[in-house]
């Protein structure tokens, strides 16, 4: 049985992935950070008896974030689903947005990230483990033809950089470990999860969460699979961006 940890699981997106793989049988940690605001993990922990537990996790705070470390044992799948646009009033351009601004965005979307991972590495580096760093199509520097964004677009795009190094480590790591057997090597990838209707998607998005989360689920049973993580998904597994992808075989001499 799998244990697929979610941070941010308690609302939107993240919520949404706590249903889906309790739903597969798997077992859940669904990080919060305002206890105040756990009514529907708590509805889930009723309807799965013994499969969903729930831990405090500001990914800001590097405490919290050992804490996490230290009470989950065994992680098959680690799911970074928190966010924040950085910017309090929408449409507003970047000579109006502010250094404290991005620095909060790249707190929460990318640094926090990559602490979490850095405190996991040890347990993720086993058999067809997998990360899945929740970007944003506004990440993309190919696709940017509007601007705007700025603290959101900035943070998220330095999140793909993130998980796509994080990803070589993987696998540079599991081969000089185990030689040519890299079919079962972790991986680590970023999807978009399309323009979806929650608090930060706003209700005219095109998507519902459940539908957003379905197809997202597929992908990343693909990518688990396939080990393709060279390249920026979209929640139906095409790519909006694809990344050079060189032989790690070679990079490490073997």
């Amino acid at each position: 049985m799998k244990t697929v940890v979610i941070v941010g699981g308690n609302r939107g997106i993240g919520l949404e992935f706590a249903k889906e793989y309790l739903k597969k049988d798997n077992n859940v940690v669904a990080t919060y950070r305002d206890k105040t605001k756990l009514v529907a993990l708590k509805k889930l922990q009723k309807k799965y008896p013994g499969k969903l537990t729930l831990r405090k996790l500001d990914v800001t705070n590097m405490n919290d974030i050992a804490k996490l470390r230290r009470g989950v044992k065994k992680v098959d799948l680690l799911i970074l689903s928190a966010g924040v646009k950085g910017y309090p009033i929408p449409g507003t351009r970047p000579a109006g947005n502010t250094r404290l601004e991005l620095q909060k965005a790249l707190a929460v979307n990318t640094t926090g990230p990559d602490d979490i991972i850095r405190g996991f590495y040890k347990k993720l580096l086993h058999s067809d483990r997998c990360v899945v760093y929740l970007s944003s199509g506004v990440s993309s520097t190919q696709d940017n033809a509007g601007g705007g964004y700025h603290p959101y677009r900035i943070s998220k795009a330095a999140g793909n950089a993130m998980i796509w190094n994080w990803n070589i480590e993987f696998q540079k790591d599991w081969i000089q470990r185990n030689g040519k057997d890299h079919e079962k090597v972790p991986c680590a990838f970023a999807i978009c999860p399309g323009w979806v209707k929650t608090d930060m998607g706003g209700a005219d998005a095109r998507q519902s969460v459940e539908e957003s989360v379905t197809a997202m689920s597929k992908v990343i049973d693909t990518v688990g699979k396939t080990k393709d993580a060279a390249g920026l998904y979209m929640y139906d597994g095409t790519k909006l961006e694809t990344y050079k992808s060189e032989s790690v075989l070679q990079v490490v001499g073997l």
